[in-house]
């Protein structure tokens, strides 16, 4: 393992750290030697071009950081991960710890297929309630979900939710609900979904869980309905449960559906302290069934951007389809240096295509005039 990766995983992750970690957790020791990334040409100043002997070029860099000193490296304990388990779906934080230098977004962690096609994205820790990586880890989530969805041709839409006195604040109680109401489908013949959970309604800060359920399934029966209404209201003990259901074969509806479900809601962390601190570790993105069949519906060009980021996102080089290695991380300060381009946020390519490039130029001034129409709207009390 690359010294710099080691120094990484070896960390302690606190309120202002990491709970998420990304693909190089997967990573076996010396797997990226032995993948053989290809030697990359970065740019330099100028028109000058240095070589980098692919994978290697992390631990020259994690050494020279080391031999100067950089605060970066201080107090890093240098210990191999004590498991292997990626924590790309979980949303929480840490336990206390002190605050140290490594922060959400300070480090970058580096990338290639074998073809030469070189990414980078940043370590996020995945809140839901932090500013600088709420939009890569709702692209992150969109993005495991997308190639899913493609194989569902009319799709369904249920939401389930709690009365007051019945919400549940607990990651038991959440998890014994959400399990059971997918077994509940599956025994009325809904073979695969995939379920997440909302923390907040759209206009309130009042502490309210709704279940949300994408499943393979059109038209359901009033009977079939009242069936799953009931089978609910037993398990809540509640007659007060509202059982929303609606299904459409639109693309676009199932795209605008898969946007909105993965999107994050617990927007600030002061909204319930004490339900933060409860989804250390709590995974809210599950799908069941099997998905190994063909697409049965292709992108609308206005959407092409989003095929290319999602095969990203699945560590899928969206230029030729091969496997995406990575190798470690570094500094974000050092990675700024090696003239990577941003491709869309948070993910750059080095020597990204120039189309690429403009149309993350073009959606930033869309996504610009849409944040000055939103401060015009009045906000929550």
């Amino acid at each position: 393992m690359p010294i710099l990766t080691k120094a990484f995983t070896g960390c302690q992750w606190g309120h202002d750290g990491p709970t998420e970690a990304a693909s190089f957790y997967k990573l076996k020791e010396g797997q990226c030697l032995e993948n053989g990334l290809p030697s990359s040409h970065l740019s330099g100043p100028g028109s000058e071009r240095q070589e980098l002997p692919g994978p290697n070029y992390l631990e020259s860099i994690a050494k020279s950081h080391i031999q100067r000193g950089n605060p970066a490296f201080q107090n890093v304990q240098q210990k191999e991960p004590e498991n292997d388990e990626n924590f790309g779906d979980e949303e929480g934080p840490g336990p206390a710890v002190d605050k140290g230098p490594i922060k959400c977004g300070s480090w970058i962690t580096l990338g290639g297929c074998e073809n030469g096609h070189y990414f980078a994205k940043p370590v996020d820790c995945g809140r839901e309630w932090c500013l600088r990586c709420r939009k890569s880890s709702h692209r992150r989530r969109m993005s495991r979900w997308f190639s899913k969805i493609k194989k569902i041709d009319v799709m369904g839409y249920l939401v389930i939710t709690f009365p007051i006195e019945k919400r549940p604040r607990s990651q038991e109680r959440l998890k014994r609900f959400a399990a059971a109401i997918t077994r509940a489908l599956i025994n009325r013949g809904i073979k695969r979904g995939l379920r997440r959970w909302h923390w907040f309604g759209e206009n309130s800060r009042l502490w309210n869980p709704h279940l949300n359920i994408l499943i393979d399934e059109g038209y359901l029966s009033p009977e079939k309905l009242s069936s799953i209404k009931k089978t609910v209201q037993g398990l809540v003990g509640s007659k007060k449960i509202d059982v929303h259901y609606e299904y459409s074969q639109k693309i676009f509806k199932k795209i605008h559906w898969l946007k909105y479900i993965t999107r994050p809601t617990f927007l600030d962390r002061e909204w319930d302290e004490v339900m933060a601190d409860e989804f250390f570790k709590f995974r809210n993105v599950w799908s069941w069934g099997k998905w190994n069949d063909d697409d049965k519906w292709q992108l609308p060009k206005s959407e092409e951007q989003l095929g290319y980021v999602a095969k990203f996102e699945k560590n899928i080089c969206p230029v030729c389809g091969d496997k995406i290695h990575w190798c470690g991380v570094m500094p974000i300060d050092r990675f700024l240096e090696l003239g990577y381009e941003q491709i869309w946020s948070e993910i750059w390519q080095l020597r990204a295509p120039p189309r690429q490039v403009i149309l993350f130029e073009f959606f930033k001034i869309i996504q610009r005039g849409q944040s000055k129409e939103n401060d015009k709207r009045p906000s929550l009390p």
